[in-house]
């Protein structure tokens, strides 16, 4: 057992493909598919059920999958500290992000990473919170841009072992018409919206959540 093969697994489990897998890992198909065939003889259970939509756990990886990650974030400290160690001067730094993120925040960080570092690459990825999330859990990710709303824990299990710094913050809000009935209101609640045709985030949006 190696520790590419716990990444290669976390990653198609946590991306539902191969093929996905092996372009975030930026390696062949071939190489991601054999390594967890590997994986699976050496402890002699069958942990992913290949079908058209791509590949799924079965209940040994399910029950595997805890110690797979802190396998994955492990090896991700420890090459951190080590690189700590003789100071960060080339390497990569990957960010994951929320679209809103990378409108607001990551131009200007970037920019400016890019200058005191230029021997340093920066890879961004964008998807919804719990992804950004779990991505820096797993050590896909050094460090992530969330959406976070009060009340609203996307994964309660794991927000312990994520440490946040609020960068900034801002509020929901309705946009309607001028002339709509609603337009001259300094606020609304949910039935004032009954019978209304609305146009909601996407369902993986912390933002749909907050609203439903």
């Amino acid at each position: 057992m190696r520790f590419e093969q716990l990444r290669y697994l976390e990653a198609a489990l946590r991306t539902g493909s191969f093929r996905q897998a092996a372009k975030e890992l930026d390696i062949s198909q071939p190489t991601i598919t054999n390594q967890v065939q590997r994986l699976e003889e050496d402890l002699g259970v069958v942990l992913v059920v290949r079908g058209a939509k791509g590949v799924r756990p079965t209940y040994a990886a399910e029950r595997i999958l805890p110690h797979v990650v802190a396998a994955v974030q492990a090896e991700h400290l420890m090459r951190e500290e080590a690189s700590a160690i003789g100071g960060l001067k080339l390497g990569t730094v990957r960010l994951g992000t929320v679209p809103a993120g990378s409108q607001t925040i990551l131009p200007g960080v970037v920019k400016r990473l890019l200058s005191d570092f230029p021997n340093v690459r920066f890879e961004v990825e964008e998807g919804p919170s719990r992804m950004v999330s779990r991505g820096v859990l797993s050590g896909h990710f050094d460090v992530g841009l969330v959406t976070r709303l009060a009340g609203i824990d996307l994964i309660p299990a794991e927000q312990a072992l994520l440490h946040h710094v609020d960068l900034i913050s801002g509020r929901l809000v309705l946009a309607v018409p001028e002339n709509h009935r609603l337009a001259s209101k300094d606020g609304f609640e949910a039935a004032d919206l009954e019978g209304e045709p609305l146009i909601f985030p996407a369902e993986t949006s912390i933002l749909r959540t907050a609203f439903e």
